[in-house]
């Protein structure tokens, strides 16, 4: 029983962050970028080893062609003070991928954790095909 506590709380902590309004998503795309890019805010911090795996993920080719193109990566380590934008909520675990538009809207749910080349690519293609649908209407 006392697992599925456990489980709850960062459950609960992904739909409070899921949740956020649209005004918080757009304090933090203002402050991410302004280009016609999809701003990821990539949240870490000193001494994480699964943030260092995503980002050497992110160093691979076929990843790191979709970034250049389609996306805009800010790094936001939050062992140091203040250091996330006005109006994102501080993660649950690191690395946190926000993915926020040009116009501030959050484009997805935040992503936590390393994850592969191959599902990285997915997401990101999703995403990015998601926010150019949306845009062309």
């Amino acid at each position: 029983m006392k697992n599925i506590k456990f489980l709850l709380l960062p459950i609960l902590l992904l739909f409070v962050i899921a949740c956020s309004d649209s005004k918080n998503a757009a304090s933090a795309g203002g402050q991410a970028g302004q280009s016609d890019k999809i701003s990821i805010l990539f949240v870490e911090q000193s001494g994480c080893g699964s943030c260092e795996l995503l980002k050497d993920t992110f160093k691979k080719a076929d990843v790191k062609k979709i970034l250049d193109s389609d996306f805009e990566v800010k790094f936001i380590d939050i062992s140091k003070a203040n250091t996330l934008p006005k109006g994102v909520m501080e993660p649950f675990g690191t690395p946190t991928l926000y993915f926020v538009s040009s116009n501030g809207k959050e484009l997805h749910e935040p992503i936590i954790g390393a994850k592969s080349k191959d599902d990285l690519i997915d997401v990101l293609n999703q995403i990015k095909n998601d926010y150019k649908a949306k845009s062309a209407k």
